[in-house]
């Protein structure tokens, strides 16, 4: 396996979300700061993949990887921070700081080179995943209009592999 790109920074991310997650836990009841860990690992789980195949066909280094140690560490850092916004802002705040830490993450574990790389990738990856999940929540209370949201998101999954200038 490769060596880490920055493993300075690396580490103070993972001790950052180490640190989030303890405050999680630690900070509410108990039982809340386990529910809200859970929810966060299965986000982590559900949403892995879905950035790896992004990273991949960015042309990232070790796609898997980075996106796990990016997902993980933006869902796990974001775990403490409980915003009383509507739906739609909060999708919205998730995605510009999630963003920010999974590019400051994939630059660390050495995703790219290139910063700016790092962040096109981070951005987009954060972008496919939380309107993947906002159409799933849409489709609450309007299946049709949740279907719209996800066929939007699918597709620009998919819109990488038709451009050969995204790598």
């Amino acid at each position: 396996m490769k060596k880490v790109a920055h493993p300075g920074l690396l580490g103070v991310i993972a001790l950052a979300t180490l640190a989030a997650v303890i405050f999680e836990v630690v900070g509410h009841s108990q039982l809340r700061g386990v529910q809200n860990l859970g929810l966060g690992l299965f986000l982590i789980v559900l949403f892995t993949p879905v950035k790896a195949l992004v990273l991949e066909r960015f042309g990232a280094v070790r796609p898997y990887w980075s996106s796990l140690v990016a997902n993980a560490s933006s869902m796990l850092l974001g775990l403490p921070f409980h915003l009383s916004l509507t739906l739609g802002l909060k999708l919205l705040t998730s995605f510009v700081i999630s963003a920010v830490i999974e590019a400051v993450a994939l630059y660390a574990f050495g995703a790219s080179r290139s910063p700016m790389k790092c962040g096109a990738m981070a951005t987009y990856a954060s972008l496919i995943g939380h309107i993947l999940f906002a159409g799933y929540l849409l489709c609450i209370d309007n299946t049709l209009v949740g279907v719209a949201v996800l066929l939007v998101g699918f597709t620009l999954l998919q819109a990488p592999s038709f451009f050969s200038s995204f790598r």
